[in-house]
């Protein structure tokens, strides 16, 4: 979006996808009323505004695990092999945009999937689920390597003489946000 100059243009796009998806999910296995509730808290809230007006990662990330459990929890509901692959292409992507923050998120429900699974006596899901892992954690790897010239090099530790991306350093020593 930021080559053509429209990230102010998608960024509600996403923002109001996040919360049709959330707006859904309630719907779906709560009640309606506790939708409609949602849905004007959703739309008068000043998280969900700056989220979706501010060109940062995070509009995008909370779309992803917005899809992710929704998909995993109607999969759990109604098993389908077409579910699965689109939770572990999402997953894969996430891995890509925001991986330790969306993981560490994301793995109370991944292993819970997981469990119900292994206790089916399914083996596949927790296979294709360590081979996203390392497949996204292995394109990230190869991004780091071609970007900053070493794969273990994260943009929040790159570093030039006159130059440091994000907003000063944290309590660790680390830059934070490049």
């Amino acid at each position: 979006a930021m080559l053509f100059g429209t990230e102010y243009a998608v960024l509600p796009i996403v923002g109001a996808l996040t919360v049709g998806i959330w707006i859904a999910y309630i719907a779906r296995w709560h009640n309606r009323r506790v939708a409609v509730v949602f849905a004007l808290l959703a739309l008068f809230s000043p998280f969900v505004f700056l989220t979706s007006s501010t060109p940062m990662i995070h509009g995008i990330e909370a779309l992803l695990c917005s899809l992710i459990l929704f998909l995993s929890r109607l999969d759990l509901e109604t098993p389908a092999k077409l579910k699965k692959l689109g939770i572990l292409c999402l997953l894969f992507f996430s891995l890509l945009v925001r991986g330790f923050s969306i993981v560490a998120f994301l793995l109370p429900l991944l292993i819970y999937v997981c469990w119900t699974q292994l206790k089916k006596k399914s083996y596949l899901y927790l296979f294709l689920l360590l081979l996203t892992g390392l497949s996204g954690v292995s394109a990230n790897l190869i991004y780091q390597y071609h970007a900053y010239g070493d794969p273990f090099l994260t943009g929040y530790r790159l570093e030039y003489p006159d130059l440091r991306y994000g907003f000063g350093l944290t309590y660790s020593g680390q830059i934070h946000t490049p």
